[in-house]
């Protein structure tokens, strides 16, 4: 074999090798949370943090729908707060709301949990879904929920030094 076919076929195992160990697709969205999504820095590894999440979200009668252990991403569908029950139809309204999670690689050995909390307050067919959510006030029952769940959530698996912690429980 001469030098060009070596590199060749570097060049094709290198890429098949690439291919096996990373997916090409995800199950997040595509698009990222917004600005003022509630943040924690966990002392823990993507699919446990993103465990620990939902099941702190449930205990507090948020209703998840989607759990994605690999992509690091919980949801639930759009709910009526108070009652917590799922919304059928159009989901207009600060008191219908949708909780979306992000659980992402942060400093080694810990995780960045971003949880936004949206509603829609009006309907408009010529727009894109994402373009109508807005964040919720800060007086939002469920944010209020979510910020105390990631509160508690820190005060299990955070940093015991809080001055190093660059994430915080809060908006």
């Amino acid at each position: 074999m001469t030098l060009g076919s070596w590199v060749g076929l570097a060049g094709v195992i290198g890429v098949a090798v690439g291919q096996l160990g990373c997916r090409a697709s995800t199950t997040r969205p595509p698009f990222g949370p917004k600005p003022m999504a509630a943040t924690a820095e966990l002392r823990l590894g993507i699919e446990s943090g993103t465990q620990i999440l939902a099941e702190a979200l449930q205990e507090d009668s948020i209703p998840i729908a989607t759990v994605e252990l690999l992509d690091g991403y919980v949801e639930t569908r759009w709910f009526r707060v108070p009652g917590w029950q799922e919304v059928e139809g159009e989901p207009v309204g600060v008191d219908v709301v949708r909780v979306r999670g992000w659980v992402d690689p942060a400093r080694p050995g810990y995780v960045r949990c971003t949880v936004e909390i949206v509603y829609r307050p009006w309907v408009d067919p010529s727009r894109d879904g994402r373009e109508l959510d807005v964040a919720v006030p800060s007086d939002h029952l469920v944010l209020q929920r979510v910020q105390a769940r990631l509160k508690r959530l820190v005060s299990l698996y955070g940093d015991p030094d809080p001055s190093s912690s660059s994430g915080s429980a809060g908006t």
